[in-house]
């Protein structure tokens, strides 16, 4: 094989062992919720575990070179039997933690436990297939597709310490000739659960960061529209004590103390000279008359 094949190869194989100890963490948990009708804690650490060894192997997955040997080709089929399992566990896994988040009290579950009995005989399904996949892979296929040599020969290469944490880890173990897959699987699901607190933890940060700043947003709007209203109310009060203090008790005082005019008055001051002089002249035409 070429050395992209090599890699790839061990790239599934550790993808594989990934689900394998998942997928055996994950039957123990259901088991015991099954048996004891409390939810254990480790519910949900085991469920996200499963999903990102089921994330990692499909990828694997999509990315297997072709056409492939017989001992390739037979890790393919465990790698495709061991994702159906992983599958089938998570939802039996999920289907728990449903029922779960709706149980208010440990009672609930256990009456509904007690009646969705073939559940466990469902997890123990799964737990008995993977054993057996187990089996093939730990018995021959490990040795012949992740050898130590090929491992050495991974290793020298330029771009090694580019490649992910956990494969790199594996890949340093089969170099070193452990070949032991209780321990590799301890290994890798150390690394993995590692890892996911750390993504988890980093996505909590971003997350906290990202509403303190919104947070910080919307307060800093809030505190500029009460300035606004409050400036408004200010100019208002304003303008209304510029207006008060304009008008006075006694301001139209004059106005009131106004009388009326005699209905004379006007004729009085506008009648026109001439009306005097004929009013003068009939007078004295009156007066001489007299006489």
């Amino acid at each position: 094989m070429s050395g992209l094949e090599v890699l790839a190869a061990f790239g599934l194989a550790c993808n594989v062992m990934q689900v394998i100890g998942f997928v055996h963490e994950g039957v123990q948990v259901g088991k015991t919720i099954y048996d004891t009708g409390c939810l254990d804690p480790s519910l949900a650490d085991a469920t996200d575990c499963l999903a990102k060894g089921l994330e990692d192997l499909k990828r694997s997955l999509e990315t297997t070179p072709k056409p492939l040997n017989r001992d390739e080709q037979e890790l393919l089929d465990v790698a495709m039997g061991s994702l159906d399992t992983a599958t089938g566990l998570k939802a039996e896994l999920d289907k728990i933690a449903g029922v779960a988040s709706k149980s208010k009290q440990s009672a609930a579950l256990r009456g509904w436990l007690r009646t969705i009995m073939g559940g466990k005989r469902r997890i123990e399904k799964l737990e008995k297939a993977m054993r057996s996949r187990r089996e093939v892979l730990e018995s021959r296929l490990l040795l012949r597709v992740c050898n130590k040599s090929d491992a050495i020969l991974i290793q020298q290469q330029n771009d090694f310490d580019e490649l992910d944490t956990i494969l790199r880890g594996f890949v340093q173990a089969c170099g070193r000739g452990q070949t032991s897959l209780d321990k590799l699987i301890r290994n890798e699901s150390t690394s993995v659960k590692a890892h996911i607190r750390s993504e988890t933890a980093h996505l909590q940060h971003s997350l906290n960061t990202s509403i303190v700043a919104e947070s910080g947003r919307v307060q800093g709007h809030v505190s500029s529209r009460l300035e606004e209203l409050t400036l408004r109310e200010t100019e208002k009060q304003e303008h209304e004590r510029l207006l008060g203090s304009l008008r006075y008790e006694t301001m139209n005082e004059r106005r009131n103390q106004i009388q009326s005019c005699h209905q004379g008055t006007f004729q009085w001051i506008f009648h026109s000279r001439k009306d005097d002089d004929r009013e003068f002249a009939s007078r004295e035409s009156q007066d001489g008359g007299e006489v």
